[in-house]
């Protein structure tokens, strides 16, 4: 891009992930970032915008012994782009260290005090809800057996920014308290539609019996949201997860709610990203 004397012409369009850094006063790089274009009321010239390199191979890596089986895959989008499949090798890498030092651990324990050991299990999967001109947005579904009476499951996410080449958090992209005002009634109302259908009659929120957290509803800005693109366009939908014993037992596993964003919705997106949100439609 190439400055003038008035303002920089900068960019448009797209989104994601965990573990980013909060968006601070605004430096030149800010100003100069793709999110800003539509923010500002200006287009970016198509050739401005990244490439989406060509996919790669999709990546599976597998390791098992006594004490562990582990599986960790990522798809081929994200192996295309160098550092964010350094980044996932090596988180796996890590994964797989804790993992199999707690198994290894109680192994030894169970060995000493001679009852049975039950193996290990760590298996997470990433799948691209996104793939925009300037992020690559994934989710990844997991599943850890640590010995109980059964495992966990688990959700994740993962945004990548192609124009600075880094990982960003949900949050850097948007705020969650002004998110969760604006949706709240959507949210509430979804997921009373799918735990009424999981159990067969409608949710009371004044039961007396059972335990009350799984008739009522959960603060959302504390569950795993994922902005995903439905049109291939912009972020134009929200989906948030609720995991198991959170709003329902057990048996009745994960919630997802997607949400399609509304103008409200669309109000808490941090002004350097709005350019890469859309209003989304059911």
């Amino acid at each position: 891009m190439m400055k003038s004397g008035c303002a920089l012409l900068a960019v448009m369009l797209v989104c994601a992930c965990s573990g980013g850094q909060p968006t601070g006063d605004k430096t030149a790089a800010d100003r100069d970032h793709p999110g800003n274009a539509a923010a500002n009321g200006m287009a970016a010239p198509v050739s401005s915008l990244p490439v989406i390199p060509p996919r790669s191979a999709d990546v599976a890596i597998d390791r098992d012994d006594a004490a562990l089986e582990f599986h960790y895959a990522f798809p081929g989008e994200a192996a295309a782009v160098a550092p964010l499949d350094t980044w996932l090798r090596a988180h796996a890498d890590d994964q797989h260290r804790a993992a199999h030092a707690d198994a290894v651990a109680f192994q030894e324990t169970a060995k000493k005090e001679g009852f049975p050991f039950r193996k290990y299990s760590y298996d997470q999967k990433w799948a691209v809800v996104a793939n925009l001109p300037v992020a690559l947005v994934m989710e990844s579904n997991g599943y850890s057996y640590t010995g109980g009476a059964h495992g966990m499951p688990f959700t994740t996410s993962l945004i990548w920014d192609r124009t600075a080449g880094k990982r960003l958090g949900t949050a850097d992209l948007l705020d969650k308290g002004a998110l969760a005002k604006a949706a709240n009634d959507v949210f509430c109302r979804e997921l009373d539609r799918q735990r009424e259908q999981k159990r067969g009659e409608p949710v009371n929120p004044k039961a007396e019996s059972g335990i009350s957290d799984f008739n009522t509803c959960p603060v959302m800005k504390e569950q795993e949201i994922i902005p995903l693109s439905r049109k291939g366009r912009a972020l134009d939908t929200i989906r948030v997860v609720i995991g198991p014993y959170v709003a329902g037992p057990y048996a009745e596993g994960s919630y997802e709610i997607d949400m399609p964003l509304s103008a409200a919705m669309l109000a808490a997106v941090k002004p350097a990203y709005r350019g890469w949100f859309s209003t989304g439609t059911p």
